[in-house]
């Protein structure tokens, strides 16, 4: 048999990000369980892993991301809960759990899919992340790439010093550089800010 003359184009995921209230909230999350008018719409490849998608995000929030982090897609767990520092891994879950090295493309995300992404177990922020599109790439477009977003910032530390920086300097953050070529348009505005809902401590390493 001869070669396919015209293999498969790669695929672009464009993704929906929104911040869930309730941190502890059961799956799958609905719509009223998160921060209105809020979200920041964003393309990625299918070549990235959730590692690097775990990047993104928090380069789209301007976090650091010296916490440890999970998503939970289709009942399963991918979690990244090592430290470079440590030599063993933290699991805390009921659901099959795997690692976080693994493309987009393999997780059989769909269009109206909804997963969820758990970072920082001491503060336990939630997001849901839904599937709003899956198309073949066209051109040279850039991507990963901020389409649209709606609200102001959340603060990652609201109250510290750190947490003020970023939420009155475009350039005061110390992740508003790693934004590009997400904010190259100046779609993303960091000085515009708001903190997030306070939880109690999970009791979760974090």
């Amino acid at each position: 048999m001869g070669k396919d003359p015209s293999p498969k184009r790669p695929s672009v995921y464009w993704l929906r990000l929104e911040y869930v209230l309730d941190a502890f909230a059961d799956l799958p999350i609905g719509q009223l369980r998160c921060l209105p008018n809020w979200f920041r719409e964003f393309t990625v490849s299918e070549k990235v892993t959730l590692e690097q998608l775990s990047e993104i995000i928090l380069g789209i929030l301007g976090w650091d991301h010296l916490h440890l982090y999970e998503f939970r897609i289709h009942d399963h767990v991918y979690a990244h809960l090592v430290f470079f520092s440590e030599d063993d891994l933290f699991v805390e879950a009921p659901n099959p759990c795997v690692g976080c090295d693994i493309p987009i493309r393999l997780l059989g995300l769909a269009v109206s899919d909804v997963f969820a992404y758990i970072f920082d177990y001491g503060d336990y922020h939630m997001f849901r992340i839904t599937v709003l599109d899956v198309q073949p790439v066209v051109g040279a477009d850039s991507i990963p790439k901020l389409i649209s977003h709606k609200g102001k910032n959340i603060i990652q530390y609201p109250g510290t010093l750190l947490g003020l920086t970023c939420g009155l300097s475009k350039t005061g953050c110390p992740l508003s550089s790693g934004l590009n070529p997400l904010v190259k348009s100046g779609a993303f505005d960091s000085s515009e800010a708001c903190g997030p809902r306070t939880t109690k401590d999970s009791g979760r390493k974090s």
